[in-house]
């Protein structure tokens, strides 16, 4: 219940069901089933990779903007997401990549996923 996710601060307020922040070479996901509201919370997604910063009273830093992270392949087989089976994952994962979003000049990092292969 943090103030970015719950009013999809767009600098800040993307989250996901799976978030990623390391350095993967191969990762699989299957027989999932998610339920996203996207009209209320149009910043969620089934997975996310990249730094994540939320300011908490504007002075706690709990999570680390400093943290680039990559995955080599994202295997995805037999989702669902709202009770569909998806094939289409364009609006449902997420690369986040910050540019100084503390204005500290320190940070700037980004999530990147080489491969998806779908099944």
């Amino acid at each position: 219940m943090l103030e970015p996710y719950t009013s999809s601060d767009k600098l800040r307020g993307t989250f996901a069901a799976f978030e990623l922040g390391a350095n993967i070479g191969h990762i699989s996901f299957e027989n999932i089933e998610l339920k996203l509201y996207k009209e209320k919370y149009p910043l969620s997604y089934l997975l996310c990779i990249g730094p994540k910063s939320v300011l908490v009273e504007n002075k706690i830093e709990i999570f680390d903007p400093y943290l680039s992270s990559s995955v080599k392949e994202l295997y995805l087989k037999d989702i669902i997401v709202n009770e569909k089976k998806t094939e289409d994952f364009s609006k449902l994962l997420k690369e986040i990549n910050f540019e100084n979003i503390n204005n500290d000049g320190f940070s700037t990092a980004s999530g990147k996923i080489q491969d998806i292969i779908i099944k």
